[in-house]
Order: structure tokens, then C-alpha cells, then sequence
């Protein structure tokens, strides 16, 4: 069975994407800031909803652990259109840079992660 690591599983796209899992028999893990924003998921079968900060480069490591796959779904919440566009437009891989392709699991999604949070310092 697949473990699926699902960022932003309580939110509205996650919700219905964590519902799919479920069907498909996925083992689910959806992280959140506080476990009763789980609340909508935390009955889906064979899905963990656990209290972590993704955002703390130690939470995130030791919940991709023995994932076979991460999906990012966390949304911008607040901020102006503008800041939007800017956050939107640095994440998008320059052609010149090395090619990750397809992420098959969580491991490389971490590599692709600190590889990109590293360069994007050397940016600003």
C-alpha cells in the first residue's frame, strides 16, 4: 500500500484529494498547525492527521520518512495579488538549472527542496 504525505490535506483541494486516497486504499498522513484543523479528514480510513509545523526543516524531515510520495497542496492565505505573482514566479525552475523532473519520492523531494530554498538565498 502507498504511504502519501499530504501538505495542506485539511484544506478544501485537500480534503477531496485525501478522500480519493482513501478510496484508492492509500495509507494518508496529513500534517497540520493544529490536529482539529483535521477535523473534516480525520474519519477517512487508513488516514493520520498529526500536529507538526512543515514549515520547521525538522518536522518536515521526519514526516516525509517512510512516505512514498508528498503532495503539496498549502495555499497562500493573505498577502496581495502581487506578492502572490512574486511567490508564484520563484517557484518556477529556471531552464538552465538542473532538472529534477518527475519527484518520485520523498527523499528527492526533499533534495529538490533544500536545493531550491539554498539558491533561492544566494538570489536575495
Amino acid at each position: 500500500m502507498k504511504k502519501i504525505l499530504v501538505l495542506g490535506g485539511a484544506g478544501f483541494v485537500g480534503r477531496h484529494l485525501c478522500e480519493k486516497l482513501a478510496r484508492a486504499g492509500c495509507h494518508i498522513t496529513v500534517p497540520t498547525r493544529r490536529a482539529v484543523n483535521g477535523s473534516a479528514v480525520q474519519t477517512l480510513p487508513g488516514l493520520t492527521v498529526l500536529q507538526a509545523d512543515v514549515f520547521d526543516d525538522a518536522d518536515l524531515r521526519r514526516l516525509m520518512v517512510d512516505h512514498d510520495a508528498v503532495v503539496h497542496l498549502i495555499a497562500i492565505l493573505h498577502g496581495t495579488e502581487d506578492e502572490f505573482n512574486q511567490i508564484v514566479g520563484q517557484m518556477v525552475i529556471p531552464p538552465h538549472e538542473p532538472d529534477f523532473g518527475n519527484i518520485p519520492d520523498a527523499a528527492q523531494a526533499w533534495d529538490f527542496a533544500q536545493w531550491y530554498r539554498e539558491d533561492n538565498r544566494k538570489k536575495s
